[in-house]
């Protein structure tokens, strides 16, 4: 089984609902990312919509490298019919005439969708030209899980919304020991699970006031103090306080709230599945400590339908099952994510029995939530920015000389548009 699991992960795989599609042979191919546990949930949603709609058949495409798959099967003039497209990718396939324009249907529709029920910032993540692209499926804000046994050892208050940066540090000063209570190091706080120093610091950077690119997508902002200040402080956390591993301390240690190895860890939900699983701590969930204002990162995936599926009626209203009511609270079971509908995700996590406790937070936090400055160039210029910051987070280099050499780079990518 374990070798069937791994397999799963490592190679695309084909899997079928549970219905046959004899009456009118109808087959839509659905296309999707995540780990065996969550194409597990996707396959139980499949099958309640295949046993109301028994003349459909849904062929499954689990794919880990998940945009080169995609890439080809459009380049190739088969692409799936309806199939997951993150925020950040959006723009930039609605260019290339690979989405269906659902406005039509949705304004056709517009009782039964109910844009009204969706947060409003996630319908317009995938808006481009004034045209809606793709119907959210789920979201997660970056919040912070802690170890609430540590607090107690440490004899200090669980983290709250009065949390700012300096509180935060504080914290995580009294909470890393050379020697923790599981025999090796406990830092104070670690990003989540395996990834590197660097995660979540673009949150900071909103928090102190800075942006990344203008408002008309044309200029860098990067070289400001605003930005270059908050990746130092992040920076610091690791290379000057350490309170947090380094890239070399990350590789040698069992890091990450699971294990015992720090006391918070900024995540999105979807670390709660393997959270759930532990049973010598208990933990909890908590805003991003603030910095000169309140802010965090969202992250959103929409389905959307391919522009040349063969059957875009029958794609429309399985989209429509699985956005709406039922669909999204079957799809929430795992706990992975936060549904799109604000109707259905209060529902689901304030009556969830299951941990975290504080699950408010993941409906707060989208009300100061922010997405990065998606266009059609920030793939390439999020490649520039990741590359000279990680002589930061190494300690090699200061923020605020990477900054400005980010933002010359950046500056000559934005001029091939102008």
């Amino acid at each position: 089984m374990k070798k069937v699991l791994l397999l799963l992960c490592l190679l695309p795989a084909l899997l079928f609902a549970g219905c046959a599609g004899k009456s009118q042979g109808t087959e839509l191919t659905y296309m999707l990312w995540g780990t065996p546990g969550e194409v597990g949930t996707v396959q139980k949603v499949l099958d309640a919509y295949c046993k109301e709609n028994p003349n459909v058949a849904i062929k499954v495409i689990h794919a880990v490298d998940y945009n080169r798959k995609l890439n080809t099967m459009i380049a190739g003039g088969t692409p799936p019919d309806v199939f997951y497209v993150n925020a950040s990718d959006l723009q930039y396939y609605a260019s290339k005439g690979a989405l269906l324009d659902l406005q039509g249907l949705i304004e056709r529709d517009a009782v039964e969708v109910n844009l009204k029920d969706f947060f409003p910032v996630l319908v317009e993540a995938f808006r481009w030209q004034g045209r809606l692209y793709g119907l959210p499926k789920d979201f997660t804000p970056l919040v912070m899980y802690y170890n609430k046994d540590m607090f107690d050892e440490a004899h200090l208050a669980y983290p709250d919304e009065s949390w700012d940066w300096k509180k935060f540090l504080e914290s995580a000063r009294k909470l890393t020991r050379e020697k923790g209570s599981r025999g090796f190091k406990q830092y104070g706080f670690v990003p989540s699970f395996g990834s590197l120093p660097s995660f979540g610091y673009e949150a900071f950077v909103f928090q102190n006031g800075g942006k990344f690119l203008s408002g008309d997508m044309k200029k860098c902002l990067m070289s400001e103090p605003a930005v270059y200040e908050a990746i130092q402080f992040y920076s610091d956390l690791s290379n000057r306080e350490h309170v947090a591993p380094s890239n070399l301390e990350a590789k040698d240690s069992p890091l990450g709230l699971n294990t015992g190895g720090s006391a918070m860890m900024l995540a999105g939900r979807w670390v709660v599945p393997d959270l759930r699983r532990i049973k010598r701590f208990t933990w909890d969930v908590a805003p991003i400590p603030h910095g000169k204002e309140r802010a965090t990162l969202l992250y959103t995936v929409a389905y959307s339908i391919a522009r040349g599926c063969k059957y875009p009626g029958e794609a429309w209203k399985l989209v429509k099952f699985l956005t709406g009511p039922r669909g999204q609270t079957l799809n929430s079971s795992m706990g992975l994510a936060v549904p799109t509908r604000s109707s259905i995700a209060e529902k689901v996590l304030l009556q969830d029995p299951l941990p975290p406790r504080n699950n408010r937070v993941y409906l707060d936090s989208i009300k100061y939530g922010r997405f990065l400055p998606y266009n059609l160039k920030w793939n390439e210029i999020q490649q520039i920015i990741n590359a000279r910051l990680e002589t930061v987070f190494n300690g090699e280099k200061g923020a605020r000389e990477a900054c400005e050499e980010i933002t010359k780079e950046v500056n000559q990518v934005l001029e091939t548009d102008k």
